[in-house]
């Protein structure tokens, strides 16, 4: 559509008109513009003008500034000089006419209070009072703002309705997929009161009765043919296997005992059909067998395949139709949601914010609905409509049967660049479907806010060739900027040439990624990574500035610059909380600005169980989880210390505060509670306020009272149900309020920040590709001028692409809100980022699928799937690339664009905040335990008293450096630099931890997870695969005994124990260590260790425990480089290393809580059923037929015995 630029003075005030008001254009200037043209002009008197905008905040302002602007045209007629440019030229339109235009103008100021500028809700409410008849509404309806409770009510009974007559197939279905009312609400719950969003067909479900009815007679042949023949089909199986007729993808040796295993145990155990692990039997079916038999050879054959082919194929149908019919239920939950919850609330005098719009609506679109219309006119002679572009088809199509006829000025102003609302309900589809009503649109062409060379900035990234925002609906039109003069940025100490100096738009640029794959692909940044650099570098920018402007050296005109002059735009509140930790490392103040319930704050869990502890005084278990919050500040050491002296007091501190929320109500106990004071002698609101967030934390803990105090209950039970039900459902008034923000870096979501502007801008997260987010069980697309919502169709996968592609049409327009909010400069964090993997196949929700790319590195010509040609256009690139064309970018507009040095290094404090973030420290008055803490065994043989896994130790990292050569890499240079060592102990433990041992398929995709979870390289991923194929294949005992043989049943991984060792006996632990039964370098190792330190507990986390014929053993998983060879690893050389890292301590008190718990849980356990430690050095457990790698020990009882009660100070077996 044409766009001609807007002359406010030339504008006819008569039919319909479209206004595009770009970023920082001055919208709301051109608003009150055209409210005094129609009070001067037309005489319209102010409630018969109606300007409706889309936020409370929104409506104070528009009301604010056009009372500021009607007195300044009033002040101007009754004076002889024009204040402004505009009042300027009304003077010149009006001179013969002044008279009567002071008349009009003063009668609208005395009368603003009067003023419809509204909320489209609040405009929606007076409707139907104003015109109760014509619209049907009932009078003294109370507007209700949280709608859950009652749709809580709606889905439990939809779901009784569903559940309980159903057959027990589905039940079981709906058990496993961990159905409930609420997970269904939260499916359907966005998609709720929108009449014109259509559901897709989802096609009629297959009847499970009948499937059901041929499933015992399959499962029964099944199971009789493996009885007789499994000896066979194993043979015949493992045979082709070792042959390789079998293709090794999916049927290696260990592959296919694991799929006999699962089928022994089941028929074993008389399992049913509804136990099978379908997926893996389904590996035995003919078809299966068939595909994967390699080529030239004959596929298996056997009754046996046969009758898994049926029963696997029943299983698949049946659980198909279990799946549609959840699905089917799901739209049916939609259904009557719609229909029930307005039927509801009308049964309680009561309406939904959204039920206003929908009345006026059905009020309009029902027969005789023109008389409504009508009577809207009459009263309404004129409207302007602001934020057109986050309107939805329901209230554009409210305001076109009004107001689109031609007869009354209508006005519909906002930016479809800046539409970004979808989340809401926002629809840029009804604003395209508005452009119909004019040939041609207004436009605002000149941008107030920001720098010249900031507006060519935001110009030349924007005029990319092809479309901008891909929607071909929506164009950009560069603006130029504004012929004013703005406050100066200045900033001194910068290592800038000139020119660059007053560049606005900095780009900083992450340094070059370590390494490259297997196959010479660049490994990009892990985007878990990214998140942490770009949050630092930010951070230290940050930090920088206000150094300088502690130093007088960085200012805005001639105020120094501040924290407050800063905001750092991020897509979510977990990458605000992330910006605001960087931040608070290097001592700076910051506020968080983001749409988050208040009740999903840690504030609201701990308050919860404060009060629950309040309700059931006399509930220990209820009072101790209270008082180790955070709100009332103790830990294990007061906890002991009150129940040996003081529970008392505490007993009836609780049943005092109960009495009184009784008989006076919550806010007179909430009050009283709030002064007391603990141990630590403070009261709560101070043990807040002393963390480096705690007026954040404290903000949180009175708005959660003023709910609760506003929440009208009958009694305690009911105060708690309900606050148990809130979630992030709840209305605007649980949305966390500001905590205050003088002079502090402001932290505000993208969506949050439009309308807002601040001098400096920082976007660090513009490089993240995500899309649709976690949940894609529904999802929304248009076609054919309708909105769609499909819950599961066939055509499903196809409708989400069309999802996934408007998904990333908006991330555009929100870039563009993003990029324009800065008034002098604006950085970006780049770089390469989840760009692909070490395959070269680009990662999903990366780089390539950013909207930033789309400007920085554009496709040329047409392309059907932009997402795809985007992918495929920037494989070609690496780090290089990325920055050679940001470069040349810097390099052609260099008073423009900056390529900016990433601070490097941590930095100080500021001079006027803390040189270290504040930390709480409780103090305790007199020490009654002054050493009390909760040790591991780290923390005992290095005295940092470290909680948490006890991982291998770093200082035996690899001596080679293999970065530059991949032929050098091996298990024994892995990883290739001492930083990365530290955490390869814990990578190579989560694999172990999360891959099914026998499942060798699953192991490269775990292994690569971990990988770049752990910040490690992928060209490590064939290496730390078979080091860690090897661990569960090494015979531990040189004969059968392999981790891979044990069954899940018989082991327990990261087994955790904690027990007192405040009666420990350090003397008697050091001659304990000096046993003769231990080597010598063990005993002269425990020589320098002293325990004297030790009180509290004693916490560990045990990596295996498992059992095997009958004993019970402890294993150890270590990572610990010994050599670069094989034979640096035989059992006889692990005793040094053993010795070293004191590990012979460790396997000692694994093993006392090992056979502590075992005595206690197994009434006949006998000592000799604990069969003893082994230690698995990963390195040296490559394939050889020896024990290297392996040290096994089994410690005599008598010593075990000793360690125990030197420890502990009593033995299990008293």
């Amino acid at each position: 559509m044409n766009l001609r630029p807007l002359n406010l003075f030339e504008m006819p005030l008569a039919g319909p008109h479209m206004i595009e008001a770009s970023a920082g254009t001055g919208k709301t200037w051109t608003i009150t513009g055209l409210y005094t043209r129609l009070v001067i002009e037309h005489g319209l008197k102010v409630p018969e003008i109606l300007v409706v905008t889309f936020t409370e905040a929104a409506t104070a302002e528009l009301r604010d500034r056009i009372r500021g602007r009607l007195a300044e045209v009033l002040e101007s007629f009754e004076g002889e000089e024009a204040l402004d440019p505009f009042c300027e030229q009304l003077l010149i339109q009006h001179a013969d006419r002044r008279t009567e235009v002071m008349r009009r103008l003063q009668r609208a100021i005395a009368s603003l209070d009067e003023a419809a500028i509204h909320t489209i809700h609040a405009f929606c409410q007076r409707v139907l009072i104003q015109s109760a008849f014509e619209s049907g509404a009932d009078f003294g309806m109370e507007i209700l703002s949280d709608t859950g409770p009652v749709l809580d009510e709606i889905a439990a009974d939809f779901w009784r309705e569903q559940v309980y007559p159903a057959d027990a197939i589905y039940t079981e279905y709906l058990l496993k997929s961990k159905a409930s009312p609420e997970e269904w609400l939260r499916v359907v719950y966005g998609h709720l009161g929108q009449p014109l969003l259509h559901t897709v067909e989802l096609g009629v479900a297959a009847d499970t009765a009948e499937l059901s009815a041929a499933l015992p007679a399959a499962f029964e042949n099944y199971r009789q043919l493996w009885s007789k023949h499994s000896a066979v089909i194993k043979e015949m199986l493992q045979g082709l296997s070792a042959s390789k007729a079998l293709k090794q993808t999916s049927y290696k040796p260990e592959q296919l005992e694991k799929v006999f295993l699962l089928i022994d145990d089941h028929i074993a155990g008389n399992g049913g059909w509804q136990d099978i692990d379908s997926k893996e039997l389904v590996k035995l079916s003919s078809s299966k067998l068939i595909s994967g038999t390699a080529k030239g050879k004959i596929p298996p054959e056997h009754a046996f395949f046969d009758a898994v082919e049926l029963l696997a194929s029943l299983i698949n149908d049946l659980s198909t139709a279990c799946e549609l019919r959840q699905k089917q239920g799901l739209a049916e939950l939609r259904r009557r949601c719609d229909i029930e919850l307005p039927e509801r609330l009308a049964r309680r005098q009561q309406l939904s914010f959204n039920d206003l719009l929908l009345r006026v609506w059905q009020g309009l679109t029902a027969e005789g609905g023109e008389r409504l219309a009508m009577a809207m006119r009459r009263r309404y002679k004129a409207a302007l409509i602001d934020e057109f572009q986050d309107t939805d088809g329901i209230q554009y199509d409210i305001f076109s049967r009004v107001f689109a006829d031609g007869s009354t000025p209508l006005f519909l102003v906002g930016d479809p660049k800046q539409a970004i609302y979808s989340f809401r309900g926002a629809d840029i589809h009804a604003y395209h479907q508005a452009e119909a009503l004019v040939d041609a649109k207004e436009s605002l062409d000149t941008n107030q806010r920001s720098v010249p060379a900031l507006v060519t900035a935001v110009n030349t990234l924007f005029e990319r060739p092809g479309e901008a925002f891909v929607d071909p609906h929506v164009s950009f039109s560069a603006v130029k900027a504004a012929s004013k003069p703005r406050p100066e940025l200045i900033v001194d100490g910068e290592n800038d040439t000139s020119e660059m100096k007053s560049a606005p738009f900095r780009f900083q640029f992450l340094p070059e990624p370590e390494g490259v794959s297997e196959k010479g692909v660049q490994i990009s940044w892990p985007k878990e990574t990214a998140n942490h650099l770009a949050a630092q570098i930010t951070a230290q920018e940050i930090e920088r500035l206000l150094r300088l402007a502690g130093e007088g050296k960085a200012r805005l005109a001639d105020s120094p610059l501040s924290g407050g002059d800063m905001a750092v735009l991020v897509p979510d509140r977990f990458r605000a909380k992330a910006m605001q930790d960087a931040l608070t490392q290097l001592g700076v103040p910051s506020v968080l600005r983001v749409r988050d319930s208040v009740w999903e704050s840690q504030e609201a869990v701990e308050l919860y169980s404060v009060l629950a502890a309040i309700s059931e005084p006399a509930n220990q278990g209820l009072v101790r989880a209270a008082l180790i919050s955070t709100l009332l500040g103790n830990n294990a050491a007061t906890l002991l210390r009150l129940e040996i002296n003081g529970w008392d007091q505490i007993a009836d501190a609780f049943a005092h505060w109960k009495k009184l929320w009784q008989t006076q109500g919550f806010i007179p106990m909430f009050r009283e509670w709030l002064e007391y004071q603990g141990l630590d002698g403070r009261n709560v609101a101070q043990r807040l306020l002393s963390l480096t967030d705690g007026e954040r934390r404290l903000t949180n803990l009175l708005q959660l009272a003023e709910l609760l105090q506003a929440h009208k209950a009958t009694g305690i039970e009911q105060h708690l149900a309900w606050f148990s039900r809130q979630n992030k459902n709840a209305g605007d008034e649980a949305l966390l309020r500001l905590e205050s923000d003088e002079d502090r870096v402001r932290i505000v979501t993208l969506h949050a920040s439009k309308g807002l502007e601040y001098p400096i801008v920082f976007c660090p997260f513009l490089w993240d590709g995500r899309l649709l987010g976690k949940h894609t069980e529904a999802v929304r697309y248009h076609q054919n001028d309708k909105a769609w919502l499909d819950l599961g169709s066939e055509d499903f996968d196809e409708h989400k692409d069309s999802a996934k592609r408007e998904a990333f049409e908006e991330k555009l327009r929100l870039l563009y809100v993003g990029l324009t909010r800065a008034r002098n400069r604006c950085y970006i964090v780049w770089g390469n980022i989840g760009l692909k993997d070490g395959r070269g196949y680009a990662i999903s929700d990366g780089l390539s699928q950013s909207a930033m790319a789309w400007l920085l590195h554009p496709l040329t010509g047409e392309h059907s799937d932009v997402l795809e040609a985007q992918k495929e256009h920037l494989k070609a690139y690496d780090h290089e690339t990325l920055l050679g064309e940001i470069t040349a970018m810097c390099a052609q507009s260099p008073e423009v664009f900056a390529l900016h040095d990433a601070p490097s290094g941590a930095r100080t404090g500021l001079k006027t905040a803390p040189t270290e973030p504040l930390v709480f420290k409780p103090y305790l008055g007199k020490k009654l335990y002054p050493t009390w803490r909760v040790a591991s065994f780290s923390g005992m043989t290095a005295h940092n008293h470290s909680e948490g896994p006890d991982r291998d130790s770093a200082s035996n990292a690899p001596e080679t450096d293999s970065s530059a050569a991949p032929e050098g890499r091996s298990v024994f240079s892995f990883p290739e630099r001492e930083a990365a060592a530290t955490v390869a102990g814990t990578c190579l433990h989560a694999i172990l931890e999360e891959w099914d041992w026998l499942d060798a398929d699953a192991l490269p995709a775990t292994t690569a997870k971990e990988l770049e979870r752990h910040g490690i390289p992928e060209h490590w991923l064939e290496i730390v695969s078979q080091m860690v194929q090897d661990t569960v294949s090494a015979r531990l005992d040189g004969k059968a005994l392999t981790l891979a043989s044990i069954p899940p049943k018989n082991r327990v991984a990261e087994m955790e124990f904690t027990y007192s060792v405040s009666h420990c006996q350090p003397e008697r632990l050091i001659a304990a260590l000096q046993h003769p039964s231990l080597p010598p370098e063990f005993r002269a190792a425990a020589s320098t260790l002293d325990f004297f330190h030790i009180n509290g507990f004693l916490r560990g986390f045990i990596d295996l425990v498992f059992e095997y014929e009958n004993a019970f053993y402890v294993l150890d998983y270590k990572s610990n480089w010994l050599g670069n060879s094989v034979a640096d690893y035989a059992p006889a050389l692990l005793i040094p290393a053993m010795a070293q890292h004191h590990y012979y301590l460790q396997y000692l008190i694994y093993s006392a809580a090992v056979r502590r718990f075992l005595r206690q849980r197994l009434p006949n356990f006998s000592d000799d059923q604990f069969g003893g430690v082994y230690y698995l050095f990963m390195r040296g457990l490559g394939k050889q037929d020896g024990q290297n790698g392996v040290y096994f020990s089994k410690p005599g009882m008598e010593l075990l015995d000793d360690i125990e009660v030197a420890l502990m100070g009593v033995s299990a077996k008293t």
